[in-house]
């Protein structure tokens, strides 16, 4: 079975041609839902469209050879392509399956589509703690549980710019899950404050880990705002690197998302994304907690969704 997933975020959007369960060939578009609302729509479209054809062309495959084309994320959203509504946790593998929504776009490809709806937690509530929503974190997820054989007693940390963790019981179901925007705090504040003379735009791809731990523990001791203030009087007075500046300021703000972490742990935690906060993550958790960590690897991080479109099809039976 040959298809394409398509992960369409806010500001780019990924295409990956598989066969099963292997990747072929994948195409990468800076453009994403900011440019769709923006625009009217037809500008996406029209790359859209144009990087289906591209992709098969080069692969020596036709529209008829494609059994889906199945979107996730923020594509999926009321500001995306086509609003598919979340559903409610608890969410299997099954539900989302049987949750994604079949359409035909025949002014991109005649391929059929297949949407990924997003999961939320219940909204009926007054616990604001218990309050979450997210899209294609859930395809990200049961893309990462299905390669790696894990079924459940699992959390599964997924940082960007919003970091997802995601306890998974023993049943692999969604029940709850956490949204922080540390990854939009830590670009906030590295480019949008006093703290902009101080970093000057230094964001290595590898943190150095004394400055991280060092950033961590001050803000776990004197609170995030005061720890992110002393990475302007380290520049000053202690004559630190930007890159070790900006190492500290990681370690602040993330203090936050390890306690959550914490008290999600299910036993066994799994990082992914890509680097510096994969590694920071994983730093931070094995230094400073009793979590037993695993970095997931660079190709499956990469690939995730694209591994979860194909089981959900599967489950599916498609």
């Amino acid at each position: 079975m040959f298809f394409i997933s398509v992960d369409g975020g806010t500001t780019n959007t990924r295409l990956v041609l598989m066969k099963e369960d292997k990747v072929l060939a994948d195409y990468r578009l800076s453009i994403g839902m900011r440019d769709n609302v923006i625009g009217d729509g037809s500008s996406y479209d029209n790359n859209l469209s144009n990087s289906i054809r591209q992709l098969l062309g080069e692969n020596g495959l036709n529209e008829e050879d494609i059994t889906a084309v199945v979107l996730s994320g923020m594509i999926c959203s009321e500001r995306g392509f086509y609003e598919v509504p979340h559903i409610e946790a608890p969410v299997s593998i099954r539900t989302l399956a049987e949750s994604m929504r079949l359409l035909y776009f025949p002014k991109i490809t005649s391929i059929p589509f297949y949407l990924i709806p997003g999961v939320k937690t219940s909204m009926s509530t007054n616990d604001l703690s218990r309050m979450d929503i997210m899209r294609g974190e859930e395809t990200e997820l049961f893309g990462m549980m299905a390669h790696l054989g894990i079924t459940g007693n699992a959390t599964f940390v997924l940082p960007g710019s919003h970091c997802k963790i995601i306890p998974v019981g023993e049943d692999g179901i969604i029940e709850s899950f956490t949204t922080t925007i540390s990854g939009e705090l830590i670009r906030a504040a590295a480019e949008h404050t006093i703290l902009k003379d101080s970093i000057h735009d230094a964001f290595p791809i590898e943190l150095n880990t004394t400055c991280l731990l060092l950033g961590y523990d001050f803000a776990k001791e004197h609170g995030i705002t005061e720890a992110l203030f002393k990475v302007r009087i380290l520049r000053k007075f202690k004559e630190y690197s930007p890159e070790a500046l900006y190492a500290v300021l990681c370690g602040a703000i993330l203090s936050e998302d390890i306690g959550v972490i914490e008290r999600a742990d299910h036993g066994q935690v799994f990082v992914g994304g890509s680097n510096p906060f994969r590694k920071a993550f994983t730093v931070l958790l094995e230094e400073r907690t009793n979590c037993k960590v695993t970095a997931v690897a660079d190709d499956l991080s990469r690939f995730a969704v694209s591994y979860g479109a194909g089981r959900l099809l599967k489950e599916r039976q498609i």
